[in-house]
């Protein structure tokens, strides 16, 4: 049996920062402009070895998400922008790229880099990416609390720690999580206070609740003393 894919079930993102949490709460304010959500067709799963075509994975459709960054030269995310994506991304060229007269091979690709920079896009990760044998080989996404849904992100982020403020934010559109409940604090803040001001010598300390009376009390009890 292969198992060289697969995951340990120990292994899982076990704390995601609270910057995450919080941007992710920035992304979901401003969706209207910055995210779009629907359905695409499945693409079919390819068996490798039998060179076949199998059953799409998620049926007939696929869920996907695209997020519009915050580096792009887009103010809004529109339909428009993400066809041209599409299009890149499985290798065509976007629309509105070529066709101006005297454009040099390097203005092109300025043109096309700043199509493929523009979105991040959140799909549900596969139940299986291929097959070998009776082996199948699951889908490199850690498991998260904050991540039920196994969404997987393109940005680099996520690449590196399993875990983005973009699959956040989805996932509590999906109603998957709340991000608001989980950016409440766990306990009041205590208020800032003096400690109560110690009695001079040969002096009873109070009680928790009472008041503190003058030192001049210390000084005359000490002056008995010396008389005596």
């Amino acid at each position: 049996m292969h198992t060289r894919h697969a995951i340990p079930p120990t292994v899982q993102v076990q704390v995601v920062p609270k910057p995450l949490l919080q941007k992710a709460r920035s992304l979901v304010a401003q969706r209207d402009k910055v995210i779009s959500m629907g359905y695409t067709v499945a693409e079919a799963d390819v068996d490798e070895e039998n060179d076949q075509d199998d059953v799409p994975m998620m049926g007939r459709f696929n869920f996907a998400a695209y997020v519009l960054r915050k580096e792009s030269r887009w103010k809004e995310l529109k339909d428009s922008i993400i066809t041209r994506y599409e299009q890149a991304r499985i290798g065509e060229m976007p629309e509105r790229c070529e066709g101006r007269q005297g454009q040099t091979k390097e203005q092109l690709f300025e043109k096309v880099k700043e199509v493929c920079q523009s979105l991040h896009k959140v799909t549900k990760a596969p139940e299986r990416i291929g097959t070998r044998g009776s082996t199948e080989y699951k889908k490199a996404v850690l498991p998260c609390r904050l991540n039920p849904a196994c969404l997987m992100c393109t940005c680099k982020g996520f690449k590196h720690h399993a875990i983005c403020s973009h699959v956040l934010a989805i996932s509590h559109l999906l109603k998957d999580i709340n991000i608001h409940e989980e950016l409440k604090p766990l306990c009041k803040k205590r208020e800032a206070h003096r400690p109560k001001k110690a009695r001079g010598a040969l002096s009873m300390q109070p009680d928790d609740g009472a008041d503190v009376e003058d030192e001049g009390e210390g000084e005359d009890f000490d002056e008995d003393l010396e008389m005596e």
